[in-house]
């Protein structure tokens, strides 16, 4: 059987139950042209496609970094069957300018309201004052809407680097060329 990136990772997520599966490590460059490293949260992949999504405040840096340089990688750790992959690609930001589907108010109705208040917070990164408290409600006139700041990130994959740690160690390389995926095993 050929190896597939992507069934693995399905699988993967499948037999990963626990919450903290679902973090997930981007690495950007910084808009000073340094690396930055932050968490973000899985929300599922692009209907038919096999791009990750995450969501994420168009105010914050990490839309500046990938607008300036959409090319990123994940590191996504699996605590249950002890693997990891790394997934390379270019990160597309679909906004409320550049969504013209129905996907971010799909995600948008998806998300607790605890999770949708912090898009109605102050900007990221900015001083907190009593006067901005974050755990306010949020109050909307269309609630099923999603607000300007709500940004919807799809990785478009071009290579997936799968380390297995059990039952033995195993790794395997894959990457899009213009004919299609092309995977190998390689030593850990």
């Amino acid at each position: 059987m050929e190896y597939q990136w992507f069934d693995a990772l399905k699988n993967a997520i499948a037999g990963n139950r626990q919450p903290q599966s679902r973090y997930v490590q981007m690495a950007t460059l910084g808009l000073d042209g340094a690396p930055r490293n932050r968490t973000l949260v899985f929300r599922g992949f692009l209907a038919g496609a096999s791009s990750p999504l995450f969501v994420a405040d168009n105010r914050s840096e990490k839309i500046s970094e990938l607008i300036r340089n959409n090319r990123c990688e994940l590191s996504w750790y699996f605590p249950e069957s002890w693997e990891q992959f790394r997934l390379r690609g270019e990160m597309q930001v679909l906004s409320a300018a550049y969504d013209k589907t129905a996907l971010r108010a799909d995600i948008w109705q998806g998300l607790s309201d605890a999770i949708r208040a912090q898009f109605y917070w102050s900007s990221p990164g900015g001083l907190r004052t009593d006067s901005n408290p974050l755990n306010t409600r949020f109050v909307v006139d269309a609630p099923n809407l999603p607000p300007q700041t709500f940004n919807v990130l799809a990785l478009t994959v071009t290579a997936a680097d799968h380390l297995q740690l059990q039952p033995t160690q195993r790794r395997f390389c894959s990457e899009l060329a213009p004919e299609g995926w092309h995977s190998r095993e390689i030593h850990p």
